[in-house]
């Protein structure tokens, strides 16, 4: 397998079909996910005032109707992020498809392929990750037992022991299965968006796809890593430039340096956009390739 071929691939498609753009904008925007804290000082700060302020902020903060309004806000912003953040996911997939079977894809195909496959897209989320998190569940018991009883008994030099011992165990039986389902994932998602599989049919054939083919895949997943942390690299400066004159006004002017800051993200939520889209896009021409190798061998073989 041509590795740096599917990279220019990838890269191309995402330079020259800017239609692609839109959804890496709302996969990077609906599942980055941030969260921003400003903090504001001043040397003549009625003290007492701003205490009794607070508590009253506080009082109407926690009073049932704006604790039930911010429950809706949450909830419908949940599932509004859950449905453009698979949209885009499936749109994606199905735009780079669509650019090698048609040689071109559109906005609207986009659309239309992130609607009827958002929802299939989160079914195979849905029934790979629930039992990965009922399985970290049950280990974080019965790792943290043993843990717990010793500290309860006094035991401070075991429990310490028992607590590294624990905290290694977890990662290695976490991190490696967390590793091959994200990989199973990818490669369900392309199953259900390109060749039109069933939910679980998706996800044992993405299955079987890495048990088959596992050296490619590791490689390829480790190339994406590489290639992920170039692209931070990259990323870091043009970062800090952007929200530098945002970080050295927040202790002037909060406003100001809010009003500074939000270009300034959004110019790196669309640059995380783009690379949402190359890595989309290399995905599936990887998976593409995965699967027109597997075709060539059957007609190679017809018996198999």
């Amino acid at each position: 397998m041509d590795y740096l071929k599917i990279l220019k691939r990838a890269a191309e498609i995402t330079w020259k079909h800017k239609s692609t753009w839109l959804f890496g904008f709302l996969a990077a925007l609906f599942q980055g996910g941030g969260r921003f804290n400003y903090n504001v000082g001043s040397q003549e700060v009625d003290y007492t005032k701003f205490s009794r302020d607070s508590e009253r902020f506080m009082e109407a903060l926690f009073s049932p109707v704006i604790i039930l309004v911010l429950i809706v806000f949450g909830l419908i912003l949940l599932v509004l992020s859950i449905f453009i953040g698979f949209l885009a996911r499936a749109a994606l997939i199905g735009m780079v498809n669509d650019v090698e079977q048609e040689g071109t894809t559109s906005i609207n195909q986009g659309f239309r392929c992130g609607w009827s496959q958002w929802l299939s897209l989160f079914g195979i989320n849905l029934a790979i990750w629930i039992p990965f998190a009922a399985y970290v569940i049950l280990l974080l018991i019965l790792l943290a037992s043993p843990v717990a009883a010793s500290f309860i008994f006094k035991q401070t030099v075991l429990g310490i022991v028992l607590l590294i011992l624990a905290i290694l165990l977890f990662l290695v039986a976490v991190v490696p299965v967390a590793i091959a389902l994200s990989l199973v994932e990818f490669l369900s998602d392309r199953f259900r968006v390109v060749k039109r599989t069933r939910v679980f049919e998706s996800i044992s054939e993405g299955y079987r796809a890495i048990r088959s083919n596992l050296g490619q895949v590791v490689v390829f997943w480790l190339i994406m890593i590489l290639v992920g942390m170039a692209l931070g690299f990259v990323l870091l400066p043009v970062t800090l430039l952007l929200l530098a004159p945002a970080f050295v006004l927040i202790f002037v002017n909060t406003l100001l340096a809010v009003l500074l800051g939000i270009p300034g993200v959004l110019v790196l939520i669309f640059l995380g956009g783009l690379i949402q889209v190359f890595t989309s896009a290399a995905w599936t021409e990887f998976f593409l390739e995965l699967t027109r190798e597997k075709a060539d061998l059957v007609q190679q073989d017809p018996s198999s």
